[in-house]
C-alpha cells in the first residue's frame, strides 16, 4: 500500500501523485489505499498585566486578553477580556497589632472574564458547500454540490465571567492556615439554535446564534494544621468545595415555563444541566395478593403486570397531563434528582515524619450526588446481558425467595419492569470517600552507611485506591457503568541509592 500525507500546501501534488501510483503503477490489487489531509487554523492574542503594591498591605492587579480567532467573521473576530483583583492584608494594619494569636489575615476580591469558542465549527459565519451525489453527462461523472448550514456572520465569542471573594488567615502562631472563598461564574452568549420555524420551501433550518446563558455558584474551604511535637512533625489538612449550576436563558416552548406542567418540571430554566431521569418505582410485586390488588386494566408499557417484576407509579396521562391514567408509558418518565453531578467535592489528608520514617496519605470523596446503576445500553440493567452481570446470578425474585433484592429473571427481556430501564429502583447515593494515595518512606540513617561509600539509601512504597467507603455495592462509585473498566488499585515500591 502507498500512503501519503499532505502538508505545507502540497496537498494537490501529493494527492495527485498518490492517485497515479495507486491506479496506474500499483500491482497490488488488495492494498490500494492512501490517506492525505490538510488543515489550517489561526489564533492570536495580546496579553497584558499590571501589578501594584503599597507597603505590602494594599495589593491590586489588572490584566487583559485581546484574542482573535479565525472561526469568526472579520468584524467579530476579536474579543477583549479584562480581569482585575484587589487585596488587603489586614494583619499588617496597626489596629490589628494587639491580636497576638493572629499571624496573617488577608481579604481579597477578583473579577475576570475570558472568551470561549467551544462548539463553534470553522466557517459557520460563511456559506460553505459540500459534494453530494452527482450525475453522468456523456461519459463523465459530474459531482453535485449542496449548501451547508445557513451561515451566521454575527457568530462571536461566548464570554465566561467569574467573581470571587476570599479570606486567607493564619492563626495560633501560624499553626493553622486557611482559606475561604465564595464565588460565582456566568457563561453568556452560548451558541444555540433558537426556537422558530422557516417555510418548507426555504429548504434549511435556522442558524445557530449566541444567546443562551448558564451560571454557577459555590464556595470553597481549605484548612491546614501544621505542628511539631519533639521529633514528630505532622500536618493535617482538609478542603471542600460546593457548586451548583443552572440555566438562566434557554429557548423553550412557552408551555414548559407557563405552568402548563406542574412545577415546570420539563423546563431547563433555573435547573442544573445534569439531572437524572427515569420512572418512579414503587417496588417489586412480591406476592399474588400484591398483584391482585392492582386495579384491573392497569398496564405497564402495554403489558399486564406480572408477579416478581417492578411496579411503577402512575403519575401522568397523555401529553404529560398530571394525574394517573391507568397505564405506565413514556408520559410517566420524570426527573428524579438534580444532583446528576457531585455538588460537594472534598479531600482530607495527613503527613507526618519521625526520625527517618514518613507517611503521606490523601483521602478524596464527593457528596450530594445521585446516580443510577446503568450499563452501556442505558439506565438500568438489561437482562439480555445475563449472566455477565453478577446481580442476575444471585439475589433475584423467585417464588421461594419473594423478598429478593432484584426482579425475576426472564430470559433475554430488556423491559423496564424486569430492570431494563432507568428508574428510581436503580437510583443510588453516589457519595463516597476513598483512600486515593498512600506513600511510605524510610531512609537509612547516614551514620550506618557512611563507611561503605554511600550518601543515602531510601526505601519507598506507594499504593493508590486502596479502599472506598460508599453505599453503592453493585459497582464502584467512580465507575462509569456496570460494564465499563473498573478503577484499578496500584502498588509500587522501590529503592533509591545515592553514592
Amino acid at each position: 500500500g502507498i500512503k501519503s500525507k499532505a502538508i505545507n500546501g502540497q496537498a494537490g501534488d501529493l494527492l495527485s501523485s498518490s492517485i497515479d501510483q495507486i491506479y496506474n503503477a500499483s500491482g497490488d490489487t488488495e492494498r490500494r489505499w492512501f490517506s492525505g489531509g490538510e488543515s489550517q487554523f489561526a489564533r492570536a492574542s495580546w496579553i497584558g498585566r499590571v501589578n501594584y503594591s503599597f507597603d505590602q498591605k494594599y495589593l491590586a492587579e489588572f490584566s487583559f486578553r485581546y484574542d482573535g480567532n479565525y472561526k469568526f467573521a472579520p468584524d467579530q473576530r476579536w474579543g477583549f477580556f479584562p480581569s482585575g483583583s484587589l487585596g488587603w492584608r489586614l494583619s499588617e494594619e496597626a489596629f490589628m497589632g494587639n491580636i497576638s494569636w493572629l499571624g496573617d489575615l488577608k481579604l481579597r476580591a477578583s473579577y475576570g472574564t475570558t472568551g470561549s469558542d467551544s462548539g463553534i465549527d470553522p466557517w459557520r459565519w460563511s456559506q460553505v458547500y459540500s459534494k453530494s451525489g452527482g450525475y453522468v453527462f456523456g461519459s463523465s461523472l459530474v459531482d453535485g454540490l449542496v449548501p451547508g448550514s445557513v451561515p451566521n456572520p454575527n457568530l462571536t465569542w461566548s464570554t465566561v465571567s467569574l467573581w470571587d471573594v476570599g479570606l486567607e488567615f493564619g492563626v495560633i502562631n501560624n499553626k493553622l492556615f486557611g482559606e475561604f472563598d465564595i464565588w460565582g461564574k456566568t457563561e453568556s452568549d452560548i451558541l444555540g439554535t433558537r426556537l422558530g420555524s422557516t417555510p418548507t420551501t426555504y429548504g434549511a433550518s435556522l442558524p445557530a446564534v449566541n444567546y443562551a446563558q448558564r451560571s454557577w455558584k459555590g464556595f470553597e474551604l481549605v484548612l491546614d494544621w501544621r505542628d511539631q511535637l519533639g521529633d514528630f512533625d505532622y500536618s493535617v489538612y482538609g478542603n471542600m468545595g460546593f457548586a451548583k449550576d443552572q440555566w438562566d436563558i434557554y429557548d423553550e416552548a412557552e408551555s414548559l415555563t407557563d405552568g402548563t406542567y406542574q412545577d415546570n418540571w420539563r423546563s431547563r430554566i433555573g435547573k442544573p444541566n445534569n439531572r437524572v431521569g427515569g420512572y418512579i418505582a414503587e417496588g417489586i410485586i412480591r406476592t399474588q395478593d400484591e398483584l391482585n390488588a392492582i386495579p384491573e386494566g392497569f398496564t405497564q408499557f402495554g403489558r399486564d403486570p406480572q408477579i416478581g417484576t417492578i411496579l411503577f407509579k402512575d403519575i401522568r396521562g397523555q401529553n404529560y397531563s398530571e394525574g394517573p391514567d391507568g397505564k405506565i408509558d413514556e408520559n410517566d418518565w420524570t426527573y428524579l434528582s438534580d444532583n446528576g453531578r457531585p455538588r460537594i467535592n472534598f479531600g482530607i489528608g495527613f503527613r507526618f515524619s519521625w526520625h527517618n520514617f514518613s507517611v503521606n496519605s490523601h483521602f478524596q470523596g464527593v457528596g450530594a450526588y445521585d446516580r443510577m446503576i446503568s450499563t452501556r445500553d442505558g439506565g438500568g440493567v438489561f437482562q439480555v446481558d445475563r449472566p455477565y452481570f453478577e446481580i442476575w446470578a444471585r439475589d433475584y425474585w423467585t417464588p421461594e425467595s419473594p423478598n429478593a433484592r432484584y426482579p425475576r429473571v426472564a430470559g433475554n427481556w430488556m423491559q423496564p419492569e424486569f430492570g431494563g430501564g432507568p428508574s428510581s429502583f436503580w437510583m443510588r447515593n453516589g457519595a463516597y470517600i476513598r483512600l486515593k494515595n498512600l506513600n511510605l518512606e524510610y531512609s537509612i540513617p547516614g551514620q550506618w552507611i557512611e563507611n561503605i561509600g554511600l550518601s543515602a539509601i531510601k526505601f519507598y512504597g506507594n499504593a493508590t485506591n486502596l479502599f472506598v467507603l460508599t453505599e453503592m455495592d453493585e459497582q464502584d462509585p467512580e465507575q462509569a457503568t456496570l460494564d465499563s473498566y473498573p478503577l484499578m488499585k496500584t502498588f509500587t515500591g522501590g529503592l533509591i541509592v545515592k553514592f
